[in-house]
C-alpha cells in the first residue's frame, strides 16, 4: 500500500529546490550585486558555489547530484517581477 502522506527522498530534494528558488526571489538585489552576470549554486538557501559557467559554479559548490543544487545565472540590470 502506498503512504500518500510521506515523502520520497526525491520529493523531499524537489522540495528543497522550491525552498531555494523563493530564497532567490527574496534575495535576488543582493545576488545581483555580488554576483550579477555569474552563475551561482543554490544550497540550504545560499551561495555555495559561483563562476563564468554553470558547471564552474557546480564544481565550486562541492555538490555532486544536480537535483541537490539550484544553478542559476545572475541576471543583471532590472528584470520584471511575477505579478
Amino acid at each position: 500500500m502506498i503512504d500518500w502522506k510521506t515523502r520520497t527522498e526525491y520529493q523531499h530534494k524537489v522540495a528543497k529546490l522550491v525552498e531555494n528558488r523563493e530564497w532567490v526571489e527574496q534575495h535576488l538585489e543582493q545576488l545581483q550585486n555580488k554576483y550579477g552576470g555569474k552563475w551561482i549554486g543554490i544550497v540550504d538557501r545560499s551561495v555555495a558555489g559561483f563562476g563564468d559557467t554553470a558547471e564552474e559554479a557546480k564544481e565550486k559548490s562541492g555538490v555532486e547530484s544536480l537535483i541537490d543544487i539550484l544553478i542559476m545565472r545572475v541576471p543583471t540590470g532590472d528584470i520584471s517581477k511575477p505579478i
